[in-house]
């Protein structure tokens, strides 16, 4: 099992690399398709731009000279008309007006080809011309020409009409019109011109200068007026007329654009003008083939770079997966190996001298870890035999002090303090019974630091405390420390400071490791100052310790509670001092035990002030739990105490014995178990370690036959290895050794008056 799983984290991890190159691989992909479209994009643009402004540009120069022509003759026929009237004495001059008209010319540079300039009278009969001269004799009526009504509503401004042909000239022209009136009113006639289409078309082509471009000149119903030479208008004459309402409200546009995806793509780009004040449109037409071999050949010089950039990305990717990737995947693997304990593996060497580095890394890495792990295996068997060493020592230390601490306190327990005060000797064993007491608790504060090496904490003796005893408490053991560092310590503390729930002896390493910290750190000369109180609203007991010391950042005050204080900056510390950096730590650690809470706030070189919370006993909660209250029915409960040391032995039993409590001791577990099976117990304790058979083995043998009866394993030892191979034995509850006589009655009689009322149950 173990196998396929490093087998799957080996797979795993080249599926991740394969799969960041796939990855890479669709970037480049992306990539190499988007670059070559970008350009393609702005390209195309900028080619169609290209094409608009060649339109736009031959289309104005059409608009200029035509309208130029158009203005120009008008013009002209203003002046032959201004000559007309001059000579008006009553009755019109018709041989003034032949000769006038003869002798009229247009110059070279004007862009228009006129086939007759003539004139039509008052009756609109054509009865002048310039090339013919009289034509009175000959029915030459125009009066059902369109534009001849204009002259005499508009008269004195050029009209032009519909195409017609010339019934001399034998052309197609452009008629127009222009109507004289006397100063009193009268309408005297027109003079007629008419433009030959042959001509304008020829001249109109000379203006275009770029040969790719034809125009066509159309009325606004799109009929044809004049066009280039060569195109044929019927080409696109449909999808003019079917786009003519899109020239309606703009003076030039498009009607047609060529592109890429246009499906049509028969014609080329057309554009439109429409010439002011007059009803004509001039539509610039790109020549469709060379526009399409203009735009296709970008598009297809698009496709040649996209081919030729993926064909080399692809070599690229090629070769980068060969050098790269591929010696990544199993130098990759052997690091798998690595980490799973298989060193047996040879070393493969690659031509990138960067990956043959990697290589060399990667083996002096396995080279190092074998080293590590014969070195890791060694410190564990040694930390195993200190570990070992550590808790002999404990259970043998703890055993010779609680048989002191025990003996003394079987002579005291009946003594009032009246016979004590009177009796030397009895002060002397008070002393000593104080004496032992503080120095089992100094042994288990040694033992705390396997325990935070293991990562164990854990409370013991629970019991009502008073802070403010705490504090001064500590004060006191402080004060040299406090006259050595000259800073002073300023107490104020609230009266019927209402009591909280704890260990005693953790709850004075908490007060004891900050108000050690508080003096440390303090430069000479100044205050630690110490409040308690009671939050009423949050049923809270809150100490504050405030000092003017050298204070911590926010990030030292993070270092510090993860134990690093070691390397929090001492600079402004005026003095040398001694410290480990995991004070916070444990008291973090320990306040949370209690569920209490801690704040820190501090400023560098101002100071830190450190609040604690500890939730408060109510009056009645108190009252309750100081009343010692073993309630039994008096009837004589059986004991089998297993116990290797005989002080122990004898304290314990005369704690039980002073309870009513019949007790029968055995020396070993073995002796214990045969004792169990000779006589029937009300409960058993267990001491753990013991010579021939210890606590666990002995409790497994009970647990063959009798699932019942309780053992309360009595040991040294309350960390969580411990307790979980007691439970695995079938032991019911652990017991420390140094527990109050309180506590191990009260858990005794527990288990009394748990079998009393499963035995009202049965019946």
């Amino acid at each position: 099992m173990d196998k396929m799983g490093k087998i799957d984290k080996n797979a795993l991890q080249t599926e991740t690399t394969l799969g960041n190159f796939r990855l890479l691989v669709v970037i480049l992909v992306i990539l190499v398709v988007l670059i070559p479209l970008i350009f393609l994009h702005r390209n195309y643009s900028n080619q169609k731009q290209l094409i608009d402004q060649r339109l736009r540009s031959q289309s104005e120069r059409i608009e200029n000279n035509f309208v130029g022509a158009l203005e120009y003759t008008e013009h002209s026929m203003d002046y032959i008309a201004r000559q007309i009237l001059s000579n008006d004495h009553g009755r019109i001059n018709y041989y003034f007006i032949k000769t006038l008209l003869a002798g009229y010319t247009v110059p070279d540079h004007r862009i228009i080809e006129l086939s007759t300039f003539a004139w039509a009278n008052e009756k609109h009969r054509y009865i002048i011309s310039s090339n013919k001269g009289y034509h009175f004799n000959e029915n030459l009526d125009l009066s059902k020409r369109d534009y001849i009504p204009k002259t005499v509503s508009e008269p004195f401004k050029m009209h032009l009409g519909k195409l017609v042909y010339g019934i001399y000239s034998k052309k197609y022209s452009l008629p127009a019109g222009y109507g004289v009136v006397n100063d009193s009113g009268k309408y005297l006639g027109a003079v007629v011109v008419g433009f030959a289409i042959d001509g304008l078309e020829r001249n109109l082509n000379e203006v275009i200068n770029f040969d790719g471009i034809s125009f066509v000149l159309i009325d606004d119903k799109g009929n044809l007026i004049a066009k280039s030479s060569g195109f044929d208008y019927n080409s696109i004459q449909a999808i003019v007329k079917k786009n003519l309402y899109k020239t309606k409200n703009t003076k030039t546009g498009f009607i047609y654009r060529t592109g890429i995806f246009n499906s049509l793509r028969n014609y080329g780009s057309i554009y439109y003008n429409n010439l002011e004040h007059y009803n004509y449109k001039v539509l610039t037409i790109y020549n469709k083939n060379l526009e399409r071999a203009q735009l296709d050949s970008i598009v297809i010089n698009y496709i040649l770079i996209f081919i030729l950039s993926l064909l080399l990305i692809t070599f690229c990717l090629f070769l980068f997966y060969k050098k790269i990737i591929n010696p990544i995947i199993e130098i990759s693997a052997n690091a798998t190996k690595i980490s799973n304990g298989d060193f047996d593996f040879p070393i493969k060497h690659y031509d990138n001298f960067e990956i043959n580095e990697l290589v060399r890394s990667i083996s002096k890495v396995r080279d190092l870890v074998v080293t590590e792990r014969k070195l890791k295996k060694y410190l564990e068997s040694t930390n195993e035999s200190k570990t070992n060493l550590i808790r002999a020592t404990s259970h043998d230390l703890k055993n010779y002090i609680l048989g002191i601490s025990g003996i003394s306190n079987m002579i005291l327990e009946n003594k009032k303090s009246g016979e004590i005060e009177k009796d030397s000797d009895l002060q002397l064993i008070q002393i000593i019974n104080n004496q032992s007491t503080e120095l089992l608790h100094f042994v288990e504060d040694l033992l705390d630091t396997n325990q935070i090496e293991s990562g164990e904490f854990a409370l013991k003796t629970i019991s009502n405390i008073n802070l403010n005893e705490v504090i001064n408490r500590i004060i006191s053991l402080t004060k040299n420390s406090s006259i050595e560092y000259k800073v002073f310590i300023r107490t104020e503390l609230e009266e019927d400071l209402p009591q909280v729930r704890g260990d005693f002896r953790r709850m004075k390493q908490i007060f004891s490791n900050l108000i050690s910290n508080a003096l440390k750190y303090s430069n000479r000369d100044t205050t630690i100052k110490i409040y308690s109180k009671y939050l009423k609203d949050e049923k809270e007991v809150l100490v504050e310790i405030i000092d003017e010391g050298i204070g911590m950042s926010k990030g030292e005050i993070i270092m510090a509670l993860q134990g690093s204080g070691e390397d929090i900056d001492k600079s402004q510390l005026n003095k040398t001092i001694d410290s480990h950096g995991i004070g916070l730590l444990i008291v973090k650690k320990l306040v949370e035990l209690h569920e209490g809470r801690m704040e820190i706030q501090s400023k560098k070189g101002k100071g830190t002030t450190i609040k604690l919370y500890f939730k408060a006993l109510s009056k009645a909660t108190q009252k309750i739990q100081e009343k010692y209250s073993l309630e039994h029915d008096g009837s004589k409960k059986s004991v089998l105490l297993v116990e290797d040391n005989k002080i122990n032995a004898k304290i314990t039993s005369n704690i039980l014995q002073s309870a009513n409590c019949h007790v029968t001791w055995m020396d070993n577990g073995k002796k214990g178990v045969d004792a169990f099976h000779k006589e029937k117990f009300d409960l058993i304790l267990m001491d753990i370690e013991m010579p021939i058979m210890n606590g666990y083995e002995a409790s497994k043998e009970i647990r063959k036959n009798d699932k019942k009866t309780p053992i309360i394993a009595l040991t040294s030892h309350s960390d969580k290895e411990s307790i979980k191979e007691a439970r695995d034995s079938g032991i019911n509850r652990v017991l420390d050794k140094s527990t109050a006589k309180k506590e191990l009655l009260d858990l005794v009689f527990y288990f009394f008056e748990r079998d009393k009322k499963k035995g009202k149950k049965k019946k």
